[in-house]
């Protein structure tokens, strides 16, 4: 598990030792996720960069202006916070499920459940985070188009 860099902005994630003990119900809520990477803006960076070539005294401004044309987030956001896809008949921008065995099972001094949490992105069809006996794998197969957005079909 990751936590949040107390610096901010391009520092980087520090990883627990020991990530907290969770069960398969805790991690099929979607506020128990989170982003770790940050944003990508509309200009394909992750943050704005302050142009050289203006008068020093408009840099503000047009920074103010950036900013509100094409707003960034924060980067440990949980994914339940996320804009809901519209046109999906779901008011969610995620789904959660979990599959498999969800018995848990004692295994020495401790609990086990071998059922697997699957993260689905509604916004970029093909966007899948799976978690069991706490390993995650993230994949994505699809075509860089997102949902309910018209795609590029050259002639």
């Amino acid at each position: 598990m990751g936590e949040a860099p107390e610096e901010g902005g391009d520092a980087p994630v520090k990883f627990a030792e020991e990530p907290p003990a969770r069960g398969v119900e805790e991690f099929k809520d979607l506020a128990s996720w989170s982003h770790q990477c940050p944003l990508i803006l509309k200009v394909g960076r992750c943050s704005h960069t302050q142009p050289e070539n203006i008068d020093p005294e408009a840099v503000g401004e047009f920074m103010e202006k950036l900013n509100e044309t094409d707003p960034g987030c924060d980067r440990f956001r949980a994914i339940a916070e996320d804009e809901k896809v519209a046109g999906m008949g779901l008011d969610a921008a995620w789904l959660s499920k979990a599959c498999g065995d969800n018995q848990t099972y004692t295994v020495g001094e401790g609990t086990k459940s071998y059922a697997v949490n699957v993260i689905k992105s509604l916004r970029w069809p093909g966007a899948v985070t799976v978690q069991k006996c706490g390993n995650y794998c993230n994949i994505y197969i699809g075509d860089a188009v997102k949902s309910c957005d018209p795609s590029f079909n050259p002639t």
